[in-house]
């Protein structure tokens, strides 16, 4: 994406419309499908007020069908010094979604569609923490992902100009804690959630990353369970050690990790902050660790996570790893009969 911006000569702080007609035109004559995102960075914490992210997504309808970047497509962006993760629609839906319509089936003449859209990240992201740090920013539509973006924050002008100031602001983000706590905290030997290793554990991933496994079909009653599993194998930074000696025995890292479930009649999204155990030794002089682990939860029993009867598909998000997604479905007994 970079190239193509270099050669429309596009100002990211300044775009034209001309620029950005011919960022679509080089990409549809390069024939790069897919969901593609640009930003400036950095940006000074003391003199930009939002973050306006620029979007083209060239698709072909006969693969797309009727599923829109506009209606359904959701932004995520993750803090990477915290592990933070934020997510909601692209755009603000025009009516409130009804799970229960029936999905349009008709089928669409076959055609290439290439659509520029604008998000301002602050808009769309109310709870996003704007201070100094590095973000990534990425677009999900149901399996699709658009290139992840990366942006930095400055501490600003005042920072720049003053080695005082930017020791004092060095200093307080060092004394930020990192939540110490499992959570969902785990269950009883046998219940979820379970942070240990089990028999149908998802096997650890070979590099950085988390795999994720998921019951394809699950019905949602009293005392049902839907049981999503992963694993991960991740960099963990100090202020999210815990008090684990490394003997297997208790946690020494509550690591971070962000549900992203998305449905495919109610988008949602639906956003559910993991921290889970890793009983890894850890190097307590180093600012960070990689670590492995395991994790079982039930979907069912997270208030966040939606119960809606209809189809998900759950990305993991930790730091800069984004996991393949995992898809779910949930019926009802009333579909049952």
């Amino acid at each position: 994406m970079e190239q193509t911006i270099r050669r429309a000569g596009l100002d990211l702080r300044n775009p034209t419309t001309d620029a950005l007609q011919k960022v679509a035109s080089l990409l549809r004559a390069d024939d790069k499908k897919g969901i593609w995102l640009a930003a400036p960075s950095p940006l000074a914490i003391d003199e930009d007020r939002d973050q306006k992210i620029w979007g083209f997504d060239f698709y072909d309808s006969e693969v797309r069908g009727r599923r829109f970047v506009s209606a359904s497509g959701v932004i995520v962006a993750t803090r990477l010094e915290s592990r933070e993760t934020f997510a909601d629609l692209v755009e603000e839906p025009k009516e409130p979604a009804d799970p229960g319509a029936a999905p349009d089936t008709r089928a669409l003449p076959r055609s290439e569609s290439l659509l520029q859209f604008t998000v301002n990240l602050r808009e769309r992201l109310g709870a996003l923490p704007w201070r100094a740090g590095n973000y990534l920013v990425d677009v999900i539509l149901d399996s699709q992902t658009s290139n992840r973006l990366h942006f930095q924050i400055t501490s600003g002008a005042a920072a720049e100009h003053d080695p005082v100031v930017a020791a004092f602001i060095d200093q307080q983000r060092a004394t930020t804690g990192a939540p110490k706590a499992l959570q969902p905290a785990p269950g009883l030997a046998g219940q979820w959630p379970n942070y240990r290793k089990s028999e149908r554990s998802v096997a650890l991933p070979a590099g950085i990353g988390v795999a994720l496994a998921a019951e394809r079909v699950s019905v949602y009653r009293p005392g049902a369970h839907s049981i999503l599993r992963g694993s991960f194998r991740l960099p963990v930074p100090a202020a999210f050690y815990l008090g684990g000696a490394g003997d297997g025995l208790a946690a020494t890292a509550a690591v971070p990790i962000t549900l992203v479930m998305t449905g495919n009649l109610m988008t949602g999204p639906f956003v559910v902050p993991l921290r889970v155990a890793s009983y890894d030794r850890v190097d307590r002089r180093a600012v960070e660790s990689t670590v492995t682990g395991y994790f079982e939860v039930d979907l069912f029993a997270l208030p966040e996570a939606s119960k809606v009867p209809q189809t998900y598909t759950i990305w993991a998000y930790a730091g800069e790893t984004r996991s393949a997604p995992a898809t779910a479905a949930i019926v009802s007994t009333d579909m049952l009969k």
